[in-house]
């Protein structure tokens, strides 16, 4: 069976298949662009917003790239105070709660599928 011009299912399943998986790996592509970009501006950010008692905290956030499930992931992490995280995010008995991971974590979601889907 032949599609109207001439070219066969196949032939025409073949090409479709190529195509797609030609943007399915520009989208990948675009995707690690963007993430390279905004895991610097996520870091920056925090730098900007954490609570600044003597500046060690937030100072101390980094970005590195590790491998999970195969997979090369970026992680941010506050190097010099990992411990003070989850007491100035959630509080404790003796420290009152102060966000400043999640706000910034959600606006960059937002930016990067935003950026995303004006590339594709």
């Amino acid at each position: 069976m032949t599609v109207a011009d001439g070219i066969s299912l196949e032939e025409f399943g073949e090409a479709l298949s190529d195509l797609l998986g030609k943007e399915a790996m520009n989208a990948e592509e675009s995707l690690d662009e963007i993430i390279e970009k905004r895991t610097k501006q996520i870091r920056d950010r925090l730098r900007q917003r954490s609570p600044k008692d003597t500046g060690g905290y937030a100072k101390g956030w980094r970005v590195k790239t590790v491998t999970r499930n195969h997979e090369k992931v970026k992680v941010i992490y506050n190097a010099e105070k990992p411990w003070l995280t989850y007491i100035l995010e959630y509080g404790n008995q003796h420290q009152p709660a102060q966000p400043h991971i999640r706000k910034i974590v959600l606006e960059a979601a937002d930016e990067i599928i935003e950026e995303l889907v004006d590339r594709l």
